[in-house]
């Protein structure tokens, strides 16, 4: 190597800290998005065919619409990482919830419907969907930690 004034300078590349994120935490992040866009399918699906076999569309409104690009919306930002859309998320699909168990509980209340097999899994569904939901809000978190922790290491 040429110690002339002129020459470019040299940087030892070899012992730079990686700033990838573990293994574990973007399984939970990759997790959550890929959640987020099988509801986004599931429900457009169940759009379909509640609009197929019930002609008169009095109980499909405008956020029947909304409702999947905003999970999608929100689908990208898990995808790219944001606390933010992870949370939101999360909690859009457990309010979601919460008011979809409300009203199958007063149509179930008010006409005696049994209990059947289909109510059980109408709520395993949104249990594995709230997991998921919730991982990927934690692997959030927990990535950006990471990434401020190894920004803060000092170079060897």
């Amino acid at each position: 190597m040429e110690n002339s004034i002129y020459s470019p300078p040299q940087a030892d590349l070899s012992g730079q800290a990686s700033t990838s994120a573990p293994d574990w935490i973007l399984k939970k992040i990759r997790r959550g998005w890929i959640a987020a866009l099988i509801q986004v399918l599931l429900s457009v699906l169940m759009m379909r065919v509640a609009v197929r076999f019930d002609n008169s569309e009095t109980d499909m409104n405008w956020w029947f619409y909304v409702s999947p690009v905003l999970v999608i919306v929100l689908a990208f930002g898990v995808y790219q990482k944001s606390r933010i859309a992870a949370t939101l998320v999360f909690v859009y699909y457990a309010v979601s919830e919460i008011l979809v168990a409300v009203s199958i509980y007063r149509l179930v209340s008010e006409h005696d419907f049994p209990f059947v097999a289909g109510t059980a899994m109408a709520l395993i569904f949104p249990l594995v969907f709230l997991y998921f939901y919730f991982q990927a809000m934690v692997g959030t978190f927990q990535y950006h930690q990471f990434i401020k922790k190894s920004a803060q290491l000092p170079s060897t």
